[in-house]
C-alpha cells in the first residue's frame, strides 16, 4: 500500500485527494504502524508546485492491523494454525481498533 500512495504522490498527486479509507492488515512495521499512512506523510511528498489553487490536502481514515491473535479465529482450526491470512474475516467480523487478546489467549499463543 505505501508503495502506491508513494507513486501517487509523485505522479497523480491529485488522485490521493480521491482516497477515502486506507485498510493495511498483515503488515506490522517498526516504522510507525498505523502512522505510517496517514495522509500528511504523503501530502508532504506532493511537490509545491504540483499542488494548484484548487489543492485540498488529501484526507481518509486509515485502518491498521497487525496480524489477528489466534482467539480472534474461527473455531476448529488445526492447532498451530497461522493468523495472516484471517485478517481480512477478522477485521469483517468486527475487530475492534484497541482488540487485546484475552489473558487465557496469551498464554496459549506463547506455549507454540
Amino acid at each position: 500500500m505505501r508503495h502506491f500512495l508513494e507513486y501517487l504522490a509523485l505522479h497523480e498527486p491529485e488522485a490521493l485527494s480521491r482516497i477515502d479509507r486506507v485498510v493495511v492488515l498483515g503488515a506490522p512495521n517498526k516504522l510507525g504502524g498505523k502512522d505510517r499512512y496517514k495522509p500528511a506523510v504523503y501530502n508532504a511528498l506532493v511537490k509545491e508546485k504540483a499542488k494548484g489553487k484548487d489543492w485540498k490536502d488529501p484526507k481518509w481514515e486509515v485502518i491498521f492491523r497487525e496480524n489477528p491473535d489466534p482467539s480472534q479465529l474461527p473455531k476448529g482450526l488445526p492447532e498451530g494454525t497461522k493468523t495472516h491470512m484471517f485478517g481480512p474475516d477478522v477485521l469483517l467480523a468486527g475487530w475492534p481498533e484497541d482488540y487485546k487478546p484475552p489473558a487465557a489467549a496469551r498464554h496459549s499463543s506463547k506455549k507454540k
